[in-house]
């Protein structure tokens, strides 16, 4: 047995229900996108910080002694792995 012809009245709730959905949808992912795109900014400003950071040392490299340079440099390190592990990840 073949299921009945929905009506138009059917027809009609049933697209603006997908309507409904399709509208949601594309406000979740423009606010999931907005927030990805903040997310990858701020990463991206770690690793230009640091990078001044690094030219920073580097330049005055002399008056730093051998542990506080040693500290300095895996600090920056540390920040610039996990800075480019998350935008890998996204």
């Amino acid at each position: 047995m073949l299921p009945r012809k929905p009506d138009r009245e059917e027809n009609n709730e049933a697209a603006s229900k997908c309507r409904a959905y399709d509208v949601q949808a594309i406000i979740i992912g423009a606010k999931y996108k907005d927030s990805f795109i903040r997310m990858k900014k701020e990463y991206l400003d770690v690793l230009n910080q640091n990078a001044s950071h690094l030219d920073f040392l580097i330049e005055n490299d002399r008056f730093f002694d051998s542990a506080q340079r040693t500290l300095y440099y895996r600090k920056l390190l540390s920040a610039n792995s996990d800075a480019n592990n998350a935008l890998l990840r996204e």
